[in-house]
């Protein structure tokens, strides 16, 4: 791994979670819209690709799964989280 290859890791999820929310809203959504979805896939792999970059830029390579493997796990577990998160939003707005 190249250093500091993962330095903007927050940054990038922020923005990730940002643009995913600013695109579909957050009152709107059901955790398994298509367009949700899509959105958080191709932020993921956007995240990605700059990596590829950076590696390419170091004249390192990595096999194939282990490159693309976790946009798609990663946008699985996004699935799980929101739906998890968004019970418990609407659990505690039944609350009060």
């Amino acid at each position: 791994m190249a250093r500091g290859e993962h330095s903007f890791f927050v940054p990038a999820f922020s923005l990730v979670l940002t643009l995913a929310l600013s695109v579909v809203p957050l009152g709107v959504v059901a955790p398994f819209r298509p367009d949700f979805v899509a959105v958080v896939l191709l932020l993921l792999g956007l995240y990605e690709f700059i990596l590829f970059w950076i590696d390419g830029v170091a004249d390192r390579t990595v096999p194939l799964i282990e490159r693309w493997a976790p946009p798609l796990t990663g946008t699985l577990l996004w699935l799980v989280m929101f739906t998890f998160f968004d019970a418990g939003r609407r659990e505690a707005r039944a609350r009060f």
